[in-house]
């Protein structure tokens, strides 16, 4: 008898497993075997099982490896800061493994890339760079991850992606203004558009450094470009259903002219 704890999110549960021999097994093959493992899958040795390291994991995402921890322990025992730190590495890994052959020849006619910083617990670095691109189908109106990365280099992620064919060779990029981004994903056929929080943002910063125009009148042009922009924005959204490209191309025409 062997005995085993696993936790599930149904709670902890003791197991006693019992070994049995296979008598008419040949002399080549595993005579003893543990009949409960016919119906419940372990996951290894582990005592957390993949439903509650999972769910650990999926708290991760938003809050820290601490509270994810706390979070759960009212309801079902969860898995300590560090196995939810170690799970989260080992999902990450092998979805990053299997998103590859999800997305080739996905032919993406839209790409949506961004990275942020997060504290690291390394010593040999401060932060990590988490870096996401999506892609869009703008016929089909939806959007899917192309690729998820750590630390990754921005040229290396997007020569991966055209290798797959994830992406179309005319597909508009679309992120801030990361020089690091746009001269990944963009050239001769691919051009680059800043994505709409970035505008007044980017628009901001180059009035500022130019040194020309003061506080208030910086303030005045980034609300009135704004305006115009989210003005656009809203016609793009109440006539592209509708397939009214004449509307469209007349706002843009005056949002141009402005």
């Amino acid at each position: 008898t062997d005995p085993r704890t696993a936790v599930t999110t149904a709670g902890e549960h003791e197991f006693d497993l019992h070994y049995v021999e296979d008598t008419a097994a040949d002399h080549d093959e595993t005579s003893y075997l543990r009949p409960v493992e016919g119906v419940i899958d372990f996951d290894g040795q582990n005592r957390y099982q993949q439903d509650i390291a999972a769910k650990s994991v999926d708290l991760a995402t938003t809050l820290s490896y601490r509270d994810a921890a706390d979070h759960g322990d009212g309801f079902v025992s969860m898995p300590s800061p560090d196995t939810i730190n170690r799970r989260a590495k080992e999902y990450g890994s092998k979805l990053k493994q299997f998103l590859p052959d999800c997305v080739a020849g996905t032919d993406a006619d839209a790409i949506i890339a961004d990275g942020t910083k997060c504290h690291s617990q390394d010593e040999d670095r401060s932060y990590h760079s988490v870096q996401a691109t999506l892609g869009e189908d703008t016929a089909e109106d939806s959007r899917s991850l192309l690729d998820l990365s750590i630390n990754a280099d921005w040229d290396e992620t997007a020569a991966a992606l055209d290798d797959i064919d994830a992406v179309t060779d005319d597909a508009a990029v679309v992120s801030d203004a990361d020089d690091s981004i746009v001269t990944a994903f963009t050239d001769e056929s691919r051009e680059h558009q800043l994505d709409l929080v970035h505008v007044g943002r980017t628009l901001g910063y180059n009035l500022w450094d130019d040194g020309v125009f003061s506080l208030e009148r910086r303030t005045e042009i980034v609300t009135e470009v704004i305006d115009e922009v989210f003005h656009l924005k809203n016609s793009v959204a109440k006539h592209r259903p509708e397939e009214e490209f004449a509307a469209i191309r007349e706002r843009i025409a005056r949002t141009t002219k402005r």
